[in-house]
């Protein structure tokens, strides 16, 4: 009688290990996932032919673009762990979050964008986005 409570306590135990380490890892899957989809919609979001921006000043962790058909000036800086997207006037709007580190070049006229995460996945591209 005492080794079948044992065994079912020890039984008990290996699921709930096991239930765990699965949530665990479907958690940390769709995080990884959600970083994916955040990052492409940031890049759509900037080179979208509605707002056709241009870069005008760029620098590591800053890019100054102008929207030539309204003269509008956007502002993407990197503010403790997020990217920010602000304009002319106060305040600004969170755009990615969690990033370790970035870097903004111009590379063949192009505006070269390379993130990372704070979970370490690295993305890069090189946008639509010329240089004016």
């Amino acid at each position: 009688m005492i080794e079948s409570i044992i065994g079912l306590l020890m039984l008990s135990l290996i699921a709930i290990l096991i239930n765990t380490t699965i949530l665990y890892i479907n958690n940390s899957d769709r995080h990884q996932k959600s970083e994916i989809i955040n990052y492409h919609v940031f890049l759509s979001t900037i080179e979208s032919k509605k707002l056709n921006l241009r870069v005008v000043k760029i620098d590591d962790n800053n890019i100054t673009l102008i929207n030539p058909s309204n003269h509008k000036e956007y502002r993407i800086q990197t503010y403790k762990n997020m990217l920010r997207l602000s304009g002319n006037k106060s305040g600004h709007v969170p755009i990615l979050e969690n990033i370790a580190s970035t870097y903004f070049s111009i590379h063949k006229n192009h505006l070269f964008i390379k993130l990372k995460f704070i979970n370490h996945q690295e993305f890069e591209s090189e946008t639509s986005i010329e240089k004016s």
